[in-house]
């Protein structure tokens, strides 16, 4: 799918530092808010209220997911350098026009710093 291989590495790089992060600070991780079968849970019952996104295909399941959980109550913050889109346009105007207009959009570093709690504003 991800045709070079330099982009292809620093997603996987980007994607496994938020999982590491994450269950090393006992964060939870949920692989999809949206299923044709059941309803996202609600904020209650996963005890968060801020949604950590790194995800393939920003135009579909990134913005997806997003806008569901932004109808859901949560707080969402998009790891730019932990999604992808193959339309490269599509892909900056969702990051910088879209998705800040509604959530955040913060790089690696930054979302590895809110789980551990060690992000400086």
């Amino acid at each position: 799918m991800i045709k070079d291989e330099k982009v292809q590495q620093s997603l996987i790089d980007s994607v496994k530092e938020l999982l590491v992060t994450a269950r090393k600070h006992s964060v939870p991780i949920i692989d999809c808010l949206i299923d044709t079968s059941i309803d996202p849970p609600p904020t209650s019952k996963i005890c968060a209220k801020s949604l950590i996104l790194g995800v393939i295909a920003t135009s579909g399941a990134v913005i997806s997911t997003a806008m569901q959980a932004i109808d859901e109550g949560f707080v969402v913050t998009v790891v730019r350098d932990a999604i992808w889109d193959p339309d490269e346009q599509v892909n900056r105007i969702l990051l910088y026009v879209l998705l800040p207009g509604s959530g955040y959009v913060v790089s690696t570093a930054d979302a590895v710093g809110f789980m551990q709690n060690t992000y400086k504003f």
